[in-house]
């Protein structure tokens, strides 16, 4: 094994985000501090990439544990290639957010900390006090109003059931270490447990008619925190963690119920996208839309339909933050982006860039979504062909919904505010490229990447309880 996961490092990345989310505000230069807060991400990515680099290198199906803390945090193969993609998205975060208030800049920090720390826990007392710490940023952050009443419901809408589900185990005589619970999982019952987690989930990843919450923070709150309180999707790894394999009767049971509320929440998603005028609320309706496509591919019990959940969780992930990340440029330049009108000639960069997300993030061929949706949409069409043919339906409103923001902010007779707006920063073209290079690189070359989430090779048993023994394998049409 290699020596660098022998170190007391698992935790560390998370662990040092949140410390330096407290020395940020502390310097007295605006400009400071934001270099501090930047390098510190940037260090982050790093480490994790490292960490996840070694992981794979070395030890990709044993659950691998932090030498000063084996009860609390570990890392496996559905976790070690999450924490990298999460600093990514945080630095982009970071970028978009520019040189503003101190006190955001350090939110971010805070929030890439507290999902690093939730990715690598393995107990569930534990996942409970970071669910609800993660929320902690958004609402320090922002300012009394709609977007502060926004993260308190999602705050309080998902922890109260997720404390139901945490006295539902305590009752049922369980121990909290993920571990544990995973190699020795409910075997009868656990309906209560299951639908506890499962409300938490459709609360916090704005499923039907949990949705509002997210349209409403991305219109009035701080953007670039949104995004990455969104692209982390601790409500898919609550799911995909904690649900499904420790009660897999429940959510056996629960199939269909939730694979229709996941299909109401991608198609009413892909209409309301349509609808919107905004930028800001057109990204949340393609979010929103996204979101119930994966909790389809998470409950369906088909290893092809997990796997491309799995993939989209990335890819979207990467798109969204993408596409808000322009957004957040524009308005930096620009300010409210109604009005705004042939962007492609004074900022083509910005234009290219927009143009890659939005493909990126409905499947075109050659980027990450395109293998995602494949294997999602091939998954699910095996057993339930019309829920595919209604998820294609889906990804097209999806389309429509983008080519709409595109042509109003990008194409036609240039109606600006500013005559000369500032082109790309070398630090916002650095960061769009890096997000770019992740959806096209692995949509190119996915094999690899398409194999570490595949259910067979993660070291627990995450998400492979309720499947059949036979569907136990790599995906059927995965990339060779």
């Amino acid at each position: 094994m290699s020596r660098l996961l022998d170190w007391p490092v698992l935790f560390g990345p998370g662990l040092f985000a949140v410390l330096m989310a407290f020395v940020v505000p502390r310097i007295q230069m605006p400009r400071t501090a934001y270099r501090v807060a930047f390098l510190a991400s940037l260090l982050v990515l790093i480490w994790t990439s490292a960490l996840a680099t070694a992981y794979f290198g070395s030890a990709s199906s044993t659950l691998v544990l932090d030498s000063t803390a084996p009860r609390w945090f570990g890392i496996d193969g559905f976790t070690a290639p999450l924490l990298p993609f999460e600093a990514l998205l945080a630095l982009a975060a970071l970028v978009a957010a520019g040189r503003g208030d101190p006190k955001k800049t350090a939110g971010l920090l805070a929030g890439e900390g507290v999902f690093l720390l939730l990715f690598a826990s393995l107990d569930l007392d534990l996942v409970c006090v970071l669910w609800v710490a993660s929320f902690l940023p958004g609402l320090v952050t922002s300012r009394r109003g709609p977007g502060r009443r926004a993260v308190l419901f999602v705050a309080l809408g998902s922890t109260v059931p997720l404390l139901i589900a945490r006295v539902a185990l305590a009752l049922d005589g369980r121990p909290t270490h993920l571990p544990t619970l995973l190699l020795d999982p409910i075997e009868h019952g656990g309906q209560l447990f299951f639908w506890g987690i499962m409300a938490a989930v459709a609360v916090r990843t704005a499923l039907f008619p949990f949705h509002t919450w997210l349209l409403v923070a991305l219109e009035h709150g701080s953007l670039p925190l949104t995004l990455l309180m969104l692209s982390a999707r601790p409500g898919a790894f609550l799911l995909a963690r904690v649900a499904t394999p420790i009660a897999p009767e429940a959510a056996s049971d629960a199939m269909l119920p939730i694979a229709a509320g996941g299909l109401v929440t991608a198609l009413y998603g892909g209409l309301l996208g349509i609808a919107q005028e905004k930028p800001r609320r057109a990204i949340g309706a393609i979010a929103i839309s996204h979101s119930g496509l994966i909790v389809i591919g998470l409950c369906s019990g088909s290893t092809d339909a997990i796997t491309g959940a799995l993939v989209q969780w990335t890819t979207v992930g990467v798109a969204v933050t993408g596409l808000g990340f322009i957004v957040a440029c524009l308005e930096v330049r620009l300010g409210d982006l109604t009005r705004v009108r042939g962007l492609s000639s004074p900022l083509p960069g910005l234009s290219v860039a927009f143009i890659l997300f939005g493909v990126a993030s409905v499947g075109f061929p050659g980027t990450l979504g395109f293998v995602g949706e494949d294997l999602l949409i091939h998954g699910v069409l095996e057993s339930h062909p019309r829920l595919a043919a209604a998820m294609i339906v889906s990804t097209s409103l999806n389309g429509i919904t983008l080519m709409r923001m595109y042509m109003r902010t990008f194409l036609g007779p240039v109606m600006i505010p500013a005559p000369n707006p500032v082109r790309m920063r070398p630090r916002e073209r650095i960061a769009a490229l890096a997000l770019i290079a992740v959806l096209i690189g692995f949509g190119l070359a996915p094999s690899a990447f398409v194999h570490s989430r595949t259910p067979a090779g993660f070291a627990l048993p995450v998400l492979q309880a309720n499947l059949p023994a036979h569907h136990a394998k790599a995906p059927s049409n995965a990339p060779p």
